[in-house]
């Protein structure tokens, strides 16, 4: 999968380039409940994003837990995006990651924490954008969730 990096001061507003080369009319914007607001990101992506359909997917659980990847897969199930964006911290990106990753999968999302079978890619694009320092999720092909006590690292995102 072809990665691109965008950073330093005003390279958010990139994304409604980005969101046209991809031909992207429908995102699913998924955020913590209250850090997408705190940290500007609301304020800033609400121009930025005006031309197209956005539904939002907030996580408001402190960890990154396979109960979010259930709820944000019904979301996306509903909605059908072309485009996944995300905007927080670890946490938040790691559900992300996870719920792109499932809704191209057959298996539960148990199953593909585990890694249980084979996982395919995702064809819709993910966007991450970090609101905190140095967790470094947004840059890696892992994510972190948790099920139940058990803590799972999965990759091929």
């Amino acid at each position: 999968m072809k990665t691109s990096e965008y950073f330093g001061k005003g390279s958010i507003r990139r994304l409604s380039m980005i969101a046209e080369v991809a031909s992207s009319r429908r995102i699913l914007l998924i955020t913590g409940k209250e850090s997408f607001k705190i940290s500007g990101a609301a304020k800033s992506l609400e121009l930025i994003l005006s031309s197209l359909q956005v539904d939002r997917f907030s996580i408001g659980t402190d960890f990154p837990v396979l109960s979010d990847v259930h709820a944000g897969l019904k979301v996306y199930g509903e909605i059908r995006p072309d485009l996944v964006v995300t905007v927080g911290g670890a946490r938040v990106i790691d559900i992300a990651k996870m719920i792109r990753l499932r809704s191209a999968q057959e298996a539960s999302p148990e199953d593909t924490a585990s890694v249980i079978g084979t996982l395919l890619s995702s064809r819709v694009p993910l966007i991450a954008i970090p609101t905190t320092a140095l967790s470094g999720s947004e840059s890696t092909h892992l994510a972190v969730v948790f099920a139940g006590n058990a803590k799972f690292s999965v990759a091929h995102l």
